[in-house]
């Protein structure tokens, strides 16, 4: 078997190791002040974006970079689903606030709702954008293509998270365009939390659109909630994220799809 056949076979495993090194090594360039004239979140997001088209495009040329979009087409679902992905997030952030402060009696660092998100145009087009673009690389692309591989969505949905959290790492360590205070252990359990939820969400209805949205409130929901560090204390940001994780699974487990894990049972998914 040829080098290229050989990365052809393992396309989404070529994707993921290129977008960690290129997101790595473009976060050290605005680290070093090499591109300080460059908008940090936009290039980030740029780099994930033309890192997934770049792959897609030398292995399957221009049709496959247009089969990345067309789950965003599929909409026609029943309002639940909608409801699902606009109000688990906040939701759950909702139940977990309660339980920590009323019941438990724990403190948060700057209680009270941030609303300034939703009068912010750049915020909301920040977030927009992020989950448009989050949703096709990470479920749309990389959860699909695991699962075409052999891989059922709960296991795809765990190593979209690992990859996911790496993602976001050299940004942790160099200390710049994430949340304050946060570490890589707590990103990781909540980024793999939302890839599971969202990887539930996608093959429940094998619709993007509503991954997105899922995405773009999740993202509202952890700036308006003191649900991370700054806001809600370290307690509450692992109470949040542990329980969003937990709370993924268990819908998994109940609804599906099933295997978790491999035993054997083949899950139908597919790549198109």
């Amino acid at each position: 078997m040829s080098l290229g056949e050989l990365a052809r076979r393992n396309e989404v495993w070529v994707f993921v190791t290129v977008l960690v090194c290129a997101n790595a090594l473009w976060a050290t360039f605005i680290w070093l002040d090499l591109v300080h004239f460059l908008p940090v979140s936009y290039t980030r997001i740029a780099v994930l974006a033309l890192s997934l088209v770049g792959v897609v495009y030398a292995f399957r040329g221009f049709r496959g970079v247009i089969e990345l979009v067309l789950p965003m087409l599929e909409w026609r679902h029943h309002i639940g689903w909608y409801a699902f992905a606009l109000f688990m997030a906040p939701v759950a952030c909702a139940v977990c606030l309660f339980a920590y402060v009323v019941l438990a009696g724990g403190e948060l660092e700057r209680p009270g709702l941030n609303s300034y998100v939703f009068s912010s145009v750049t915020i909301m087009a920040r977030i927009f954008v992020l989950a448009f673009v989050g949703e096709i690389v990470w479920v749309g692309y990389t959860a699909r293509q695991l699962t075409a591989r052999g891989h059922t969505p709960y296991a795809a949905a765990l190593v979209v998270g690992f990859f996911w959290a790496l993602w976001w790492l050299p940004y942790v360590f160099y200390g710049f365009g994430v949340v304050p205070g946060l570490t890589f252990p707590l990103l990781l359990v909540a980024q793999t939390g939302v890839a599971i939820m969202c990887t539930f969400l996608y093959y429940q209805t094998r619709s993007a659109l509503l991954v997105l949205l899922m995405q773009a409130t999740f993202n509202m929901t952890i700036l308006v909630f003191p649900v991370i560090p700054p806001t809600g204390g370290v307690v509450m940001a692992w109470l949040f994220a542990v329980a969003y994780l937990v709370l993924g699974t268990a819908l998994f487990a109940v609804f599906g799809p099933k295997p978790l894990f491999r035993n054997g049972t083949e899950v139908p998914v597919s790549v198109s």
